[in-house]
């Protein structure tokens, strides 16, 4: 979505020229293909350790750190595959963050204030949702600190697990102008009551 934003703002006049229905195809299948590659890779990595102790998770739901958490074999090889992982996905994230500085900056450009609230409009749901799904991803999965607290992990997961997805229909939704006059309206009831 960054990209087509990207061109859709950056580049207007040559958009239905570079974003071709085979284009749009390809950026679907490549990510498609790299969000089943990386949990594919790290489930056979899990597959081959042994697990003791309590075999009890600490989190919201069942995620990879806990669970080689709770191995008794090395786990040296799947941490340095889940890291590598990791920092491609915020490899990913700086990629789509490059590309917002960008339409920021011809944005920025454009004289009229009606054009530039339309392109922020534009980009403006998405740029919060890429926010708070990559901002939420990065505290479970980017660790300073060797563990963290039980407390930390769920609020994390709980941001990540649902937070996010329920705060996408919203976000999106205040983009269609009839939910944001009912939005309006319900919050001047409030007031007035």
């Amino acid at each position: 979505m960054a990209y087509d934003r990207y061109l859709a703002i950056c580049k207007p006049l040559r958009y239905s020229t570079i974003m071709t229905t085979g284009l749009f195809i390809k950026l679907a299948i490549v990510c498609l293909l790299w969000s089943l590659y990386s949990p594919v890779v790290e489930t056979i990595l899990i597959s081959h350790l042994t697990f003791c102790g309590p075999n009890q998770i600490e989190n919201v739901f069942c995620d990879f750190p806990p669970i080689i958490d709770l191995a008794c074999s090395d786990t040296r090889l799947i941490k340095m595959v889940e890291s590598a992982l990791s920092s491609l996905i915020m490899l990913n994230f700086l990629c789509v963050l490059l590309s917002y500085v960008k339409i920021v900056f011809d944005i920025l450009k454009i004289k009229t204030k009606g054009g530039r609230q339309k392109a922020f409009s534009t980009c403006g749901a998405h740029l919060i949702f890429v926010v708070l799904f990559f901002g939420s991803i990065g505290f479970m999965y980017i660790r300073i600190a060797k563990s963290y607290s039980p407390a930390y992990n769920r609020s994390v997961g709980v941001t990540f697990a649902v937070i996010v997805p329920l705060a996408n229909p919203v976000i999106y939704g205040l983009r269609n102008q009839q939910i944001k006059t009912a939005f309006k309206k319900r919050l001047t009831s409030l007031k007035c009551s």
